[in-house]
This record gives structure tokens, sequence and C-alpha cells, in this order.
């Protein structure tokens, strides 16, 4: 499960938010080696330490990477604890109006991890 990083988010530089990315992803056998997805998840990653994130759309995207093992060495715990904090953002989400399409086929996929 993702850390609660808030009290770092402001304070952490884009290498020191680089290296724990590395740190929480482990050095697992096996993680892809695919410069793309890899930087991807990253971003996903920065934003949710930065708590940039669009009602958890990053929470589930980057859920997502470690389900499929993209960028990253497939890890369902992380990604069902990943999932959680989707769904809890979007919860809220939920409470401040109607989603738009983005939105409501994540919200859709998560159903299977309620």
């Amino acid at each position: 499960m993702l850390e609660d990083l808030s009290h770092l988010s402001l304070h952490l530089s884009d290498d020191a938010l680089l290296d724990l990315f590395n740190q929480y992803n482990g050095e697992a056998q096996g993680a892809p080696h695919m410069v793309q997805d890899y930087l991807k998840a990253f971003g996903y990653f920065y934003k949710i330490a930065r708590r940039e994130n669009d009602f958890g759309y990053e929470f589930y995207a980057l859920g997502k990477m470690y389900e499929l093992g993209q960028g990253v060495a497939q890890d369902l715990g992380k990604a069902k604890g990943l999932y959680t904090e989707a769904i809890k953002n979007y919860q809220t989400y939920e409470e401040d109006g109607a989603p738009d399409d983005k939105h409501t086929q994540v919200m859709q996929d998560l159903e299977q991890w309620l």
C-alpha cells in the first residue's frame, strides 16, 4: 500500500521523489525495462506524492500498471492498495457532482475491487 506522503510532498526534489519511487517499486526480478511505461508509472507516483491527483485517477492508473506489470513489477497487493485509495478519492468526487466519461469508466472498473 502507498504510504501517506503528504507531509513530504512539498519538500522533496524531483530526484528525491524518483529515489522514493524506486524504493517503493523495489528491485523485483522480472520488472519490465520499458522506459516509457516506467516513466508513466513514475509520473502517476509523482502526482500522488505532490497531491496533484485528479480525484484518484492517478491511484487507479498506477494500480492498473502494478496489476498488469507495465513499467513496474507485477504486484497485485500494491495494485489493490492503490485501488483502495482511488476508491476513497472517487467517493469524495461523486459527492461533488456528476463525473465525466473518463472518471465514470474508472469507477466502473474499480467496482470489482469493492
